[in-house]
């Protein structure tokens, strides 16, 4: 038996999660729901969480969500907590984080 398909989550996709507000925001995690449901694995990389960083805490006049490195830090754990992070290198994850 084949097993299940794997996906690596842009760094779009996270974004939108982080932001309630965000009118894509439901159908994301009703489709998360769906391939979670389906066993399928989803994963993350050091780039895709680096540029979610960025993002996150660059202010909002220059087009980022002005958060700071502690809120920022409590979406990425969270986002650990509901994908795998597939490693380029563990160790640069590690250092970086």
């Amino acid at each position: 038996m084949a097993s299940a398909q794997g996906y690596l989550v842009d760094t779009n996709v996270l974004l939108r999660l982080s932001r309630l507000d965000d009118p894509r925001q439901q159908l994301i995690k009703a489709t998360i729901n769906e391939l979670n449901g389906r066993g399928a694995g989803l994963y993350f990389a050091l780039q895709s969480i680096a540029e979610f960083w960025n993002v996150c805490t660059r202010p909002t006049e220059r087009n980022g969500f002005g958060l700071s490195i502690a809120e920022t830090s409590q979406y990425v754990e969270q986002l650990e907590r509901t994908f795998t992070f597939l490693p380029d290198n563990e160790r640069v994850y590690s250092i970086w984080r």
